[in-house]
C-alpha cells in the first residue's frame, strides 16, 4: 500500500440522502439563477420548483424532511404551506 489515497479510492458509496443534501444546498446557495430557478431576494424557492427538477427525481416531502431535521449544521430553513411550501439555504450564499 503507497499511502496515497486517492480521489474515490478506499471511500464507501455515500448517503443517497447525503448527496441529495449537497445538491440542494448548492442549488440553494449559488445555483438556482444558473439553473433556472426561480429564487426570492431572501433566498426562498417554492418546492414544486425543486420537485419538478430532473436532479431531484425521486425526493419526497418525507426525505426532504428528513435532510433538513437531519442537518447537524441546520444549513436549511423549510416552510410547509401546501403548494407554496418553501426552502432556503440559512447561510454561504453567493447569489446576488
Amino acid at each position: 500500500m503507497s499511502g496515497r489515497r486517492g480521489k474515490g479510492r478506499d471511500r464507501r458509496p455515500e448517503d443517497p440522502l447525503v448527496k441529495m443534501s449537497k445538491k440542494l444546498s448548492w442549488i440553494l446557495r449559488h445555483g438556482a439563477v444558473k439553473e433556472g430557478i426561480p429564487i426570492t431576494s431572501d433566498g426562498w424557492v417554492k418546492l414544486t420548483d425543486i420537485f419538478a427538477m430532473k436532479q431531484f427525481q425521486g425526493l419526497t416531502m418525507e426525505k426532504l424532511r428528513m435532510i433538513v431535521d437531519g442537518n447537524d449544521k441546520k444549513r436549511f430553513e423549510l416552510i410547509e404551506d401546501g403548494d407554496e411550501s418553501t426552502i432556503r439555504a440559512v447561510q454561504g450564499h453567493s447569489i446576488a
